[in-house]
């Protein structure tokens, strides 16, 4: 979709959220109850590797809140920058681990326990649900000496997300909550 940016404008802005797929471990959720209880069928996940787990929803909670505020006067969403490309044909800059640089870096990426992507296995379903790649217990210990370490860097990435404009304080909070429970060493 990079031919389809646009710049911001005074009535207009941009957010791409790094590591994101189309639909998430959260829309499979909440798909799974819906084709249950609407059509009967039960949703089945056939991918090769775990569902992109990133909480893009937590962005889109922002962004709706930051357009309510605009328009009814406040001051206008943040510009943020784009996920980063390069090269021809353009192509997403990756970080040593493999997750996407630029665009809104969630806390999940700035601390990242997975390489997340948002395109999956060729089964299509699997495409439009991305992936996450769980690092390796060694890697994780390298990145985060123990759980309080990683517990604090979460919060710091956290605070600053917040601070930019696309998180909220209900969401920071249960992302936190989340690192405080997560096996992570």
């Amino acid at each position: 979709y990079f031919p389809a940016r646009q710049p911001d404008t005074d009535l207009f802005r941009y957010w791409e959220v790094a590591g994101s797929a189309h639909q998430n471990a959260y829309d499979n959720d909440i798909l799974a109850v819906q084709f249950l209880r609407d059509l009967g069928v039960t949703l089945v996940e056939n991918c090769d590797n775990p569902v992109n787990d990133l909480p893009f929803h937590f962005v889109a909670n922002a962004a709706l809140a930051k357009v309510d505020a605009w328009a009814r006067g406040g001051p206008p969403a943040a510009s943020l920058p784009p996920i980063a490309v390069s090269g021809m044909p353009l192509a997403i800059e990756r970080d040593a681990l493999g997750n996407a640089l630029g665009g809104i870096r969630l806390p999940q990426l700035e601390v990242p326990v997975a390489q997340y992507g948002g395109i999956g296995t060729p089964l299509l379903t699997c495409r439009l649900q991305g992936l996450a790649i769980p690092f390796s217990a060694e890697t994780l210990a390298t990145l985060y000496r123990n759980h309080g370490r990683y517990v604090s860097d979460f919060v710091a990435a956290t605070r600053d997300a917040e601070n930019a404009g696309f998180l909220l304080h209900e969401d920071a909070q249960a992302g936190i909550g989340a690192a405080s429970d997560a096996a992570v060493p």
